[in-house]
């Protein structure tokens, strides 16, 4: 006999972790959805969206909420390369670790190629010596991504409509 499963739901998702961007791959929908956390957090927060279970097998391991992702404020749509979704070779029968690690590796993709939404705080360099160094704008960007696998989640056949906002899990598999 080994230990018990661990199936207590806790508190645990976009309200709790530290990221500043949030990207939903959906294998489905063939798109990254990408928002600013807090526009997650504020879709949330009106109150408009019901709250749905995920499971793994037959146990309950997330809550979270169904939101549409054009009803979340600067929610950007970027279409996966279909190369991309080939080198990732995505399927519904990897396990949910396989699943996020592929996920990662498509934004990672999707960064290198300049085809990933970021928010940057800029500045019109006035000094006129260093606009004679060639600096005109300043970006100034630190930045912390949490990718999601969203497999049905977004726009299109075989979609939800929603992205799924998770905010509470177990962890009964040990996976991370």
């Amino acid at each position: 006999m080994g230990q018990p499963m661990n199936t207590a739901l806790v508190d645990y998702g976009i309200r709790e972790e530290r990221s500043d961007i949030r990207a939903h791959v959906c294998i489905e929908a063939k798109t990254v959805y990408v928002y600013p956390t807090r526009a997650g957090i504020a879709a949330i927060e009106t109150g408009k969206y019901r709250a749905a279970p995920a499971y793994t097998g037959t146990i309950k391991t997330a809550m979270g909420y169904l939101v549409p992702p054009a009803e979340i404020n600067f929610c950007r749509a970027v279409p996966i390369p279909s190369r991309v979704l080939e080198k990732a070779s995505f399927s519904p029968s990897d396990d949910t670790t396989a699943k996020g690690e592929k996920a990662v590796r498509v934004v990672y993709w999707l960064l290198r190629a300049g085809l990933f939404p970021l928010w940057v705080t800029t500045a019109v360099v006035e000094e006129v010596e260093m606009q004679i160094e060639g600096m005109d704008i300043l970006v100034r960007m630190n930045t912390r991504i949490q990718v999601k696998c969203d497999w049905r989640g977004g726009v299109g056949l075989r979609c939800t409509g929603n992205l799924f906002l998770q905010t509470q899990e177990c962890n009964p598999f040990g996976r991370h």
